[in-house]
């Protein structure tokens, strides 16, 4: 996964899913949700999912995708947060259900070892 990924969402609906590298270790994400002016009000809900749909997709699989409610920033949450994962999950999106203005942006950072060393 490129780092970081920024998903701005102008209007209410569900953002493009971020997937996320589930072999990384140790696995760790970070998840930001801000908003594009601080006079504005937004709610939104961020979710993840444990299963991979880049590789339902190689196979073929019809299988229906479970989301489940990040516990930090389930659906109605209406201020800028952030929350994080310390253990595997595949991928995250957001879902903004109601917006008076502006923007709100959807971030998320994974960490995982450097990609060079020092000898």
């Amino acid at each position: 996964m490129a780092n970081p990924i920024y998903v701005v969402l102008s209007s209410t609906g569900t953002s493009r899913v971020v997937n996320l590298d589930t072999r990384m270790s140790p696995f760790n994400v970070s998840v930001g949700v801000g908003f594009g002016s601080t006079t504005m009000t937004a709610t939104y809900g961020v979710e993840f999912t444990l299963q991979d749909q880049m590789y339902l997709s190689a196979i073929g699989s019809t299988l229906a995708v479970s989301w489940f409610a990040d516990v930090n920033l389930p659906a109605g949450t209406s201020s800028a947060a952030t929350s994080n994962y310390m253990f595997p999950v595949a991928a995250l999106r957001c879902t903004v259900t109601a917006l008076s203005s502006s923007w709100v942006v959807f971030s998320v950072l994974q960490g995982g070892p450097p990609l060079w060393r020092f000898s």
